[in-house]
Formats: structure tokens, sequence, C-alpha cells
């Protein structure tokens, strides 16, 4: 007897499992056989969790002055279950929401992570918010107060998670300081530091890798309070005699 639950199709495959017809025969038995072995076996690989993909917005001026945003990328891609990783410039905003609409539609448990520095973490905002659906992460290192949204700007909730990373204003002189509101969870980080140097400060890249690494790291759990938890047990048995029976358990 092989027993296997939703996200276990390679223990169906180890089970090696041999639907043996007779040469010749088709019976209605053996199509019946081959039709819910098929349909188990489809329901059982649907894979349990989706990847993570990534988008970096950099902020204004010469490349150079945001070479964080590349850093954090490259750091990025390391990180299992992070299937893509792209950067771009601040205002390139439509084809990152563009990229973005059709991941979802590829597959609508794709997790989304937009971060950003400086003019680029409110352009993360800008995405985040003109998507009609649920975006995982948005994530800021030192939002301006000059480039859209004010002094507090205000996340949509479609947005799971927002984490902002900012310095005081007499510091960045506006640059560097908007504080951000709104989301379904929302953390606000304080971390001195010129506005230059922010991106590629050791720590306000943890900031951004620390929150990537949980979503694509992130193992869902059912809640039955929330949820009608549900899974799949296939049971197969091999008679003495050589016939199969099965049976594909909803629960």
């Amino acid at each position: 007897m092989v027993a296997a639950r939703r996200g276990g199709a390679d223990r169906i495959a180890d089970a090696a499992i041999d639907v043996r017809c007779r040469s010749g025969s088709h019976n209605k038995s053996c199509t019946m056989h081959r039709i819910l072995l098929a349909l188990a076996f489809i329901v059982l690989s649907w894979p349990s969790s989706a990847g993570t993909k990534v988008w970096g917005f950099r902020g204004a001026g010469f490349e150079a002055w945001s070479q964080g945003v590349d850093q954090i990328a490259d750091q990025a891609r390391q990180i299992p279950g992070v299937n893509s990783v792209a950067v771009y410039n601040y205002y390139e905003t439509q084809p990152v929401y563009d990229q973005i609409i059709a991941a979802k539609a590829a597959d609508p448990r794709v997790r989304i992570a937009i971060y950003g520095y400086s003019c680029g973490a409110n352009a993360a905002v800008v995405v985040g918010n003109a998507v009609r659906g649920n975006i995982n992460e948005v994530l800021g290192m030192q939002p301006s107060v000059w480039c859209g949204g004010g002094s507090r700007n205000q996340l949509s909730r479609n947005i799971g998670y927002g984490q902002n990373t900012f310095a005081p204003c007499w510091q960045t002189v506006g640059l560097g300081c908007q504080q951000w509101d709104g989301a379904r969870r929302m953390s606000q980080i304080e971390r001195p530091q010129r506005h230059l140097y922010a991106d590629e400060d050791p720590a306000y890249q943890q900031d951004v890798l620390s929150a990537i690494n949980y979503l694509a790291g992130y193992v869902h759990t059912c809640d039955p309070a929330r949820h009608r938890c549900h899974g799949h047990t296939l049971i197969i048995h091999r008679a003495p005699g050589g016939g199969v029976s099965h049976v594909l358990i909803h629960h």
C-alpha cells in the first residue's frame, strides 16, 4: 500500500506504480485505472509553493550612484526560492508593472517583492499600488520626499508587507526621510546615514535581503480558523492476483 499527500508526487513516482493491462485488452476497468492514476498524479504533482520574483529600482541620477541596488540584486539571486531578479531605473515603472502582471497571469501563486532606493523606493510604491491583486512585499531604502508622496506616502492594502528604512530629514535634506503608512503590515526602520551612502550600507542592504529571504522561504500552513483546509491522499492497493485498486481521498 502506498500513500502520498498533496505535494508528494515524488513519492508516487518512487513507488513505480505500474498498471498492467493485458495486451489487446481495452476493458472499462483498465481504462478507469489509467484515468484515475493520471488525474491523481496531476493533483499530487502540483507545486506546494510558488517561486519568488524580485524587482529593484535604482535612484535618480547616474547608475553608479545606486550601485547598492545592483549589489542587493546579486545577493538576492543566491537566495533559495528566488526565481528571478531584475533591476530598473526609477522612471521605468511601466515595464516593471507589465512584467508583474504577466508573472501573476502565468502563475497566480507567484510571490512578488519590489524594492528601491531613493526615488526608486517611491517608484516601488507606485508600482505596488497600481497592481490589482496581491503584492507580497514593497521594500524601501531612504525614499525621497521630492519624488512623489510627500513626507508620508500611503501603501495600498493589496500590499502584504511594507518596509521602509529611512534617515532623519536633517541628515538627508529630504532625499531619504519619507515615511510610509498603510499596507497590511508595515515596518518602519530608522537608520541614520547620509543619503548617497545608504544603498551600500550593509545594514540597509540586510533589511531588504532579510525580507526577501523570509518571503522566499515562507511555508504556508493552512489555518482552519480562516480557511477550509484540505489535502489529498492517494491509496493504491495491489491485490495478490495482480489487480490494482485505488482511492483518492479529498480531505
